[in-house]
């Protein structure tokens, strides 16, 4: 099966433009990684697993019949499964938890809100009724809350 990321249709619904997920991810590492060199990031060692890490990750939640369904009829999953980001959060959460809490955080909120505003963090683990922010933050310990 082919996953893709994004498509374009044109005025009658026909898909026109299709993106390849694996294409997708590979040029955003291309760009990070081209960016990252133009900094004084360097000196963060780990910084190049780091982003990388998160931009595999951000689209996890792509590689999902749910997503891949919607993306193509444009209709919503009822219970919301279509969505994409919540599931590369959580895993990178897990990833960088046992080595950092601060990339733990920081990954996570990356992923979660890439398509949204990326400005309080704080909001990311206070979201009324998402029990599964509410969880992690639980998981993240004392030190995020006020």
């Amino acid at each position: 099966m082919i996953f893709l990321s994004h498509i374009s249709k044109d005025k009658d619904d026909q898909i026109i433009k299709r993106k390849e997920l694996i294409v997708h991810i590979k040029g955003l590492l291309d760009r990070a990684k081209k960016s990252v060199q133009k900094t004084n990031f360097l000196q963060w060692l780990d910084l190049n697993l780091f982003i990388e890490i998160i931009i595999k990750l951000h689209d996890l939640g792509k590689y999902s019949s749910y997503f891949q369904e919607y993306l193509k009829s444009g209709i919503p999953n009822p219970h919301n499964f279509h969505h994409h980001s919540l599931i590369g959060a959580i895993t990178a959460k897990n990833i960088f938890q046992e080595e950092n809490i601060e990339k733990a955080v920081v990954s996570y909120f990356i992923i979660k809100h890439h398509h949204s505003n990326l400005q309080d963090i704080k909001k990311s683990f206070y979201e009324p009724g998402d029990g599964i922010s509410r969880s992690i933050n639980n998981q993240l310990g004392e030190q995020y809350n006020d």
